[in-house]
């Protein structure tokens, strides 16, 4: 994906990941020798989605890998797919892209700007990033912490990572944090 101020900080172009993780889709299925068993997830899916948002893109698509295909028994399945797709409606990535929507719709999503400067001490490249976004008028500010998300998943690491919301008009750090 390319956000909205790789073109220019003069030329904003709203920009949207049209091919993102899809749920259940085997990880790496266009390189040779992936696993069929190692596939995306609804952390995967949301960990995308909070990336591309906080970014700079206009929105986020999802995809599943059953639900894209239509697949359902009788079918022969592209990439292993092996839920009935209307099944598959119900997965957890589909729900959380209903939270991420309500979430950011909830404040001044559009004013966001990728902001790097509020994370402190965190990697802002790979699969640990942290992505920060924040409004210039102060309104809103937005981070995502891979460390925090994987908190809740079995047998990734967990680390923290210091983020400060700053008050824009003045640069000085404040004590609340961001969502």
């Amino acid at each position: 994906m390319v956000g909205r101020y790789d073109v220019s900080p003069d030329e904003l172009a709203a920009m949207l990941d049209g091919e993102p993780r899809y749920e259940t889709i085997p990880v790496g299925f266009y390189m040779n020798h992936y696993s069929r068993l190692d596939r995306f997830d609804d952390f995967d899916v949301r960990q995308a989605a909070y990336w591309a948002v906080l970014a700079g893109a206009c929105g986020h698509t999802y995809g599943n890998n059953s639900v894209w295909q239509m697949w359902q028994p009788g079918r022969k399945p592209v990439l292993w797919a092996s839920i009935p797709w209307r099944d598959a409606l119900d997965h957890p990535g589909a729900f959380q892209m209903g939270h991420l929507r309500r979430l950011f719709e909830s404040r001044s999503f559009a004013k966001l700007v990728p902001d790097h400067t509020l994370v402190l001490n965190a990697p802002q490249s790979g699969g640990a990033k942290v992505r920060a976004a924040r409004a210039p008028d102060g309104t809103s500010c937005g981070r995502v912490s891979q460390a925090a998300a994987d908190a809740n998943r079995p047998g990734r690491s967990v680390g923290t990572a210091l983020v400060r919301r700053a008050d824009v008009q003045h640069e000085q750090p404040i004590g609340a944090p961001c969502f």
